[in-house]
């Protein structure tokens, strides 16, 4: 008898685990809209710490250099090769 009690009390209370969850509804919405911009992110982590942030990469045939200075300057500049001709 106390073998059969224990299986059906762990099913009783795996059943009632959603209905006894707490809900979200007290949480505010997500915002509409754009999100932060791409400086306001990276001063957002950067900040903080008082350091340079400088980025690069490529996109396609250019190079792009972004360089953020810890009192607020910014500089940017962007390379570009001309597309090759066959």
């Amino acid at each position: 008898m106390m073998k059969a009690i224990l299986p059906l009390a762990a099913a009783l209370m795996l059943g009632a685990a959603p209905a006894l969850a707490e809900h979200d509804s007290y949480k505010e919405p997500a915002p509409v809209g754009p999100g932060p911009s791409l400086y306001e992110r990276i001063s957002a982590h950067y900040g903080p710490m008082g350091r340079d942030v400088k980025e690069r990469y490529r996109d396609g045939p250019c190079k792009i250099y972004r360089r953020w200075e810890k009192d607020g300057d910014y500089e940017e500049s962007i390379k570009c090769r001309a597309p090759r001709r066959d």
